[in-house]
């Protein structure tokens, strides 16, 4: 029998963001050990603002907002998205969709603490 979850955000419900990186061309969340690379930036939903997307002013603030917030509840879906819903209404989501999302491999990685790791490809099914 395998003890691979079928969903690996299940083991980052109830876990703060601690970190929030800017690397280059990428964006790294920090939740106090596992870490979420976002290789396309992350669309956010704030409660009071509303949706930003990468590019639009305020993008990194509204982004730096999400530390301290717990995460609710993390889904996959394959080729459509990666949605994260954190307390107070706040919101992310990373495009999986193979005709929307930015050209590259990889949409998102996360490693957990032991050593488990997922990759997400817009082309995954």
């Amino acid at each position: 029998m395998s003890d691979v979850k079928a969903n690996p955000f299940d083991d980052l419900v109830g876990l703060d963001v601690a970190t929030v990186t800017f690397v280059r061309d990428y964006v790294q969340i920090g939740f106090d050990g596992p870490l979420l690379t976002c290789f396309f930036p992350p669309r956010i939903v704030l409660p009071t603002e509303g949706a930003f997307a990468f590019g639009k002013a305020g993008y990194a603030d509204a982004l730096v907002e999400f530390i301290n917030c717990k995460l609710c509840i993390g889904v996959v879906i394959p080729r459509k998205e990666i949605k994260l819903t954190f307390e107070a209404g706040y919101g992310l989501s990373i495009d999986l969709n193979p005709d929307t999302a930015p050209p590259g491999p990889e949409s998102a990685m996360l490693k957990l603490e032991d050593g488990r790791w997922w990759v997400w490809r817009p082309t995954d099914k």
